[in-house]
This record gives structure tokens, sequence and C-alpha cells, in this order.
């Protein structure tokens, strides 16, 4: 089990697609690293969701039709 911290990101891929979950010690300052999305808890089941930049939600498809939300 990972190890907790208080900042909690999804790394995004050029398709949209989360390739990678965080947790660190820091904060990544997301507004000049835009290929991490702040998460509210390490979860590892947004890896291959997408996230839609353009309204802020997880999709589980590249077309965005199905929208997701971690439980």
């Amino acid at each position: 089990m990972a190890q907790q911290y208080a900042y909690n990101y999804a790394h995004i891929d050029e398709d949209n697609m989360c390739d990678e979950v965080l947790t660190r010690t820091r904060e990544i300052d997301t507004t000049t690293s835009t290929s991490y999305i702040e998460i509210p808890e390490y979860n590892e089941e947004y890896l291959f969701k997408y996230y839609n930049r353009a309204d802020g939600k997880w999709y589980e498809d590249a077309e965005f039709t199905t929208e997701w939300t971690p439980e």
C-alpha cells in the first residue's frame, strides 16, 4: 500500500488518459505542469480513465461519452 501524503495527483498523457497516480509531500503547480490534475485522494481507479479539461470531469472512454466518478 502506498504511503499517503498531503497532495494527490493523476498524470494525464497526451491522449487525456491517466497513466499514473501519485501522492507527494509537496504541491505540484498545476498551472505550469498541466499534465497533472489534483485528485482528492490516492486512488488507482483513476488509471486508464480519461480527463476532459474542458468540463473538468472524468470519463471511461476517450470520446468523453461515459462519465466516471471514483468510488
